[in-house]
């Protein structure tokens, strides 16, 4: 091009990413792999067993030093081989011992128990999850046309080396949670803020507190209410959520209508949805309503489904419990650790603040301490017990 020759690239770096011809991105694990050793230093420095800062703060500058930079376009390099990934596992498991002061013969399972952070495989699943919902829901963004059903089906079984597609990669995932079927909620279109909305409405409950409000007051606001509006026809909803469903309740004149959602939905979602059920229903054709005890009652009862479509911020909800179960049912294989006995249940756990103090109990839960797990790292035969001949 003008008289120069074009250079030939194996990769190129583009916002951060290294992509290489094939698109394998083991240049870019490699580079990123040398980024977070270099940031590993400053929790070798922090993290003296005994004057290092605590667990809570070493964590926190582990996740934002280092996790963040293995967080980034995870989406996007999340499809390299098994393999290839694997090469970033080291980071996060030298990055876990620092913190919590593990020894360095500790299994890897227990480190992400003891610490409460779950593997670097189902961290990329939930951050390339939550992406492929920001795409469902926004009709706008140029990958919504192809990414949200899976396409190269004849290649990828005609060659089972091939990598499958993002698309193909996330649809396999909801669907083992069995919400490949389940309407997204489109992103509204919010007005900027230097605009003033023309949405108005009345509260007369604004400035009464309900737990501080005695329900004589509520009622006696309610009443001079509808005494105001005695021309105006009110409209009662009202959504349930329990520990197995969610359901909403629409009271009309004559009828009564009750819907059911999916259980993972809130109970925000169970009232904005009971109330867009209303407005459709208004614009329909004039409606009446008989009280809010009825709603209130018939809200628990719901037998009909909705399909509404459930907000992506349910979505995220439920998929990191559902990859937290994932992770549960893996640590519950775990029947050997010596953890596993004392911590069945993976749950974030409270940490003593001193450094010396809280080292001697991670070692002493895991099991892996200087004086029993020594000879590993010299290659010296096990010790055994004076008294019993026992490891």
């Amino acid at each position: 091009m003008d008289g120069r020759i074009i250079q030939i690239e194996n990769q190129v770096r583009f916002l951060g990413i290294l992509f290489d011809r094939k698109l394998v991105f083991l240049p870019h694990v490699k580079y990123l792999r040398k980024r977070c050793e270099r940031a590993l230093n400053i929790l070798k420095v922090l993290s003296n067993t005994s004057w290092g800062a605590d667990r809570l703060s070493l964590q926190r500058i582990y996740r934002a030093t280092i996790l963040a930079k293995l967080d980034y376009c995870s989406a996007i390099y999340g499809s390299v081989r098994k393999i290839v990934s694997e090469k970033l596992d080291p980071i996060h498991h030298s990055a876990l011992r620092l913190c919590s002061g593990a020894f360095r013969t500790s299994p890897t399972s227990s480190l992400y128990v003891d610490c409460y952070e779950p593997p670097l495989e189902i961290r990329r699943q939930i951050l390339s999850l939550h992406y492929y919902l920001r795409i469902s829901s926004n009709t706008r963004h140029p990958c919504h046309g192809f990414q949200l059903r899976p396409f190269l089906h004849r290649l990828q079984q005609a060659r089972s080396s091939s990598v499958p597609t993002f698309s193909t990669r996330m649809h396999n995932l909801m669907k083992d949670f069995n919400l490949h079927k389940v309407p997204i909620s489109p992103q509204p279109s919010f007005l900027p803020p230097w605009k003033d909305s023309e949405f108005k409405y009345l509260n007369p409950f604004s400035s009464f507190d309900k737990s501080n409000t005695s329900d004589t007051i509520i009622q006696q606001l309610f009443a001079d209410h509808r005494l105001r509006f005695h021309d105006f026809v009110p409209i009662y909803t009202d959504g349930s959520k329990l520990s197995s469903r969610v359901s909403f309740a629409v009271v009309f004149p004559k009828s009564v209508s009750t819907f059911t959602l999916l259980p993972f939905c809130s109970i925000f979602t169970a009232e904005i949805t009971a109330v867009f059920h209303a407005l459709k229903q208004i614009l329909k054709c004039p409606i009446g309503i008989a009280g809010n005890e009825q709603a209130d009652s018939n809200a628990h009862s719901a037998t009909h489904f909705s399909h509404e479509p459930v907000p992506v911020c349910d979505l995220k909800k439920y998929i990191k419990s559902c990859l937290q179960m994932k992770w549960q049912i893996h640590w519950d294989q775990e029947i050997n650790n010596k953890l596993h006995s004392i911590k069945p249940i993976i749950e974030n756990w409270s940490e003593d603040v001193n450094r010396k103090r809280g080292t001697m109990l991670t070692r002493l839960r895991i099991g892996h301490t200087r004086f029993t797990h020594r000879h590993l790292l010299l290659g010296e035969p096990a010790s055994t017990c004076p008294h019993c001949s026992c490891l």
